[in-house]
């Protein structure tokens, strides 16, 4: 069973990935495709323990745990993504819903394999992971009106939310089930407006929030740079254009020195060199200086000219 629908899903990407020209309508289609969810009701389980029988052994009528699932989603598109590379073509990214009711073993099997997470509140619960969420920047957008909805919280002043976006956390605002929830044909506007108001959010926090939003996004990079500026990757103030981001550089640079004053003295405690999910100063310098070279070339300005 479980067999058989990895398949379905995965056989015909390997091939339009290893042919394009053979099938060039799904082809165009996956040029479009920045992901996959993965949607599973939590409620259900009663173990997180993980089955030992690999997928085509699979033929219970019960569908196999949460976590089940994220490792052959993960695994399976982690080598398509490589070969896709290889050839130039687009990958996908795992987004999935998770960690809307109580689980730790699921965040904790997410933090490992996903690129982003969907709801996440529980995470307001387990201290641990949220710290580790925090140090990898991973992206987290959440949806305040279906979680009250779902009575993960009694009131949506409850909501998780704003205190993940104090503490630096990669949170951004979505909607979940629109047709059901919201009462306009902008239910996005929706969720920022009663967000302010519940919340007392400025402008600022706003705009931070929906710069967080186009970020996470899978919009190919030129959009973004429509968007955000050329920079947009950057993550310091350097990468921020307030004309279009509306995003004071003040916040912009609070938030970078405050990650890399985390990330150093846990460097200075364990005596080891981490990984960094934001680029240091010196490697945002050297992008720096190679988009000004650049941009001079393409403007026939020499190096005497500028200096």
């Amino acid at each position: 069973y479980m067999g058989d629908l990895l398949s379905n899903l995965f056989t015909p990407l390997w091939e339009v990935s290893a042919n394009p020209d053979a099938y060039p309508q799904l082809n165009h289609f996956l040029t479009h495709m920045s992901g996959f969810d993965l949607v599973h009701n939590e409620q259900d389980e009663l173990s997180d323990a993980i089955p030992s029988v690999p997928p085509s052994q699979w033929v219970a009528e019960e569908d196999p745990p949460y976590v089940y699932w994220l490792f052959y989603l993960w695994a399976n598109l982690a080598t398509l993504n490589t070969f896709r590379a290889a050839r130039g073509l687009s990958q996908f990214q795992i987004r999935p819903q998770c960690g809307l009711h109580q689980s730790k073993a699921r965040l904790a099997a997410a933090f490992l394999m996903v690129d982003g997470l969907s709801h996440c509140t529980e995470l307001v619960n387990t201290p641990g992971l949220q710290y580790l969420y925090y140090l990898a920047q991973i992206n987290l957008s959440m949806s305040p009106l279906s979680s009250s909805v779902a009575n993960n919280f009694a009131r949506y002043s409850h909501h998780p939310f704003p205190l993940f976006f104090k503490r630096g956390l990669k949170v951004s605002l979505a909607t979940d089930s629109p047709l059901a929830l919201h009462f306009t044909r902008e239910p996005l506007v929706e969720e920022y407006a009663i967000a302010s108001k519940m919340w007392q959010f400025a402008p600022t926090d706003l705009c931070e929030t929906a710069l967080n939003s186009v970020r996470h996004s899978g919009f190919e990079g030129e959009a973004k740079k429509a968007w955000l500026g050329e920079l947009h990757f950057l993550s310091s103030s350097s990468g921020n254009q307030v004309n279009l981001s509306h995003t004071p550089d003040i916040r912009i640079a609070y938030r970078y020195e405050v990650y890399h004053s985390e990330l150093d003295l846990l460097e200075r405690l364990s005596g080891q060199q981490l990984h960094r999910s934001m680029l240091t100063k010196a490697e945002e310098k050297r992008i720096l200086v190679q988009y000004l070279r650049v941009v001079r070339l393409e403007e026939g300005i020499t190096s005497q000219e500028v200096w």
